[in-house]
């Protein structure tokens, strides 16, 4: 999952949890499906979309720096031109696989909403459990080469343990319980998000900044080196031609 998806999920995922725990009370059955469903289809489309777009401007950027590079024959060339091959790899299909099966998931749930009423704690836990293991696959693997810290892994577990609480409130007494579980695992699993991709983006800006500093100190490393040179070659000219003229 890219940036821009991960921060478009974060923030609908924050405003389900504050919907689901400020309406537990009044919202029936039906309507929860419904929602469920939406949110599904929506984040599955959205997503792919993204994914795609972000891609292709990839792509379009890697050609005009390629381009800019050809004359200089430079290593920077061949890997920029290979970047938008790299970035159509496993994570990119794994994203395809799993946002159009929300996608399609969704489009069901909504087709036969009452049919699914009796799911919603099995559909809760399993969305909630999702939710954690893209938290923790983000801590773990997403962020790299970032390191965010240790203290994000605590509402990575409470998001786990919310899942692990919806499975087991089957009662239709529990439906309040659960839409509240639920809601807070969702506002815990966005901010955490933000959080993650906020600092994984100041270590890449961080980085550029590096790289760009370390570009220019080698440019002017090699301009030092080939002013010695210049000059010897011009100190010497006017003297030959002073030999020519006697």
């Amino acid at each position: 999952m890219n940036t821009r998806s991960a921060f478009l999920l974060s923030l609908a995922a924050i405003a389900a949890g504050v919907l689901m725990i400020v309406f537990n009370a009044s919202v029936g059955g039906r309507e929860i499906v419904l929602g469920g469903g939406i949110l599904l289809l929506l984040a599955g489309v959205v997503d792919i979309l993204i994914t795609n777009l972000s891609i292709n401007r990839a792509a379009k950027r890697a050609e005009k720096e390629a381009q800019k590079n050809a004359d200089k024959k430079d290593k920077n060339a061949d890997d920029t031109e290979a970047a938008p091959q790299s970035s159509r790899g496993f994570a990119f299909w794994l994203t395809m696989v799993v946002s159009g099966a929300a996608a399609i998931f969704g489009i069901v749930v909504i087709s036969s909403p009452m049919s699914w009423i009796s799911y919603i704690p099995v559909i809760f836990g399993f969305v909630t459990a999702v939710a954690a293991l893209m938290l923790f696959y983000q801590l773990v693997l997403g962020s790299r080469p970032a390191t965010p810290p240790s203290w994000l892994y605590i509402p990575a577990a409470l998001v786990a343990i919310g899942a692990v609480v919806d499975f087991f409130l089957t009662s239709p007494d529990h439906d309040r319980a659960m839409m509240c579980v639920t809601g807070i695992a969702f506002c815990l699993f966005g901010v955490t998000m933000l959080i993650t991709g906020s600092i994984v983006s100041a270590f890449h800006k961080a980085q550029e900044k590096t790289d760009e500093r370390a570009a220019k100190s080698a440019e002017a490393k090699k301009i030092g080196t080939k002013k010695p040179e210049d000059e010897v070659n011009e100190a010497k000219k006017p003297v030959a031609l002073d030999d020519e003229k006697a």
